[in-house]
């Protein structure tokens, strides 16, 4: 699975994929941040810790991403993912017209760790 913070909103996606742009101007691809997750346990640590800001994650199981057109690339360090395509209109369609879970939080707004305040 991959989770994303908040909601798939066009707009926000926009923003994080123009930003993405900038960063990586020489990359065939434009991209937005996601955390690769292999269970339900794993969404629940990263709620805690990762994206105790955001009140709902958005859940997506990789073969849908994959079926969409999406690349799930490692970056950084695991398990942080990048959700990418080569264009941001294809991007954000195929993001918001793929099958996903939209999850409360129930960590929102109680970061235990410091990598979360």
């Amino acid at each position: 699975m991959v989770v994303r913070g908040d909601v798939l909103d066009g707009e926000l996606l926009g923003a994080g994929t123009a930003r993405f742009r900038r960063r990586y101007p020489d990359w065939d691809r434009v991209g937005v941040i996601g955390y690769y997750t292999r269970d339900d346990t794993e969404v629940n640590a990263l709620c805690q810790t990762k994206m105790a800001n955001f009140e709902t994650v958005v859940v997506f199981a990789i073969r849908d991403l994959d079926r969409a057109g999406i690349n799930v690339l490692g970056t950084f360090r695991t398990p942080h993912v990048t959700l990418a395509a080569r264009d941001i209109q294809t991007l954000l369609e195929a993001l918001i017209s793929c099958p996903y879970q939209v999850r409360a939080n129930p960590y929102h707004g109680n970061a235990t760790t410091e990598e979360a305040r």
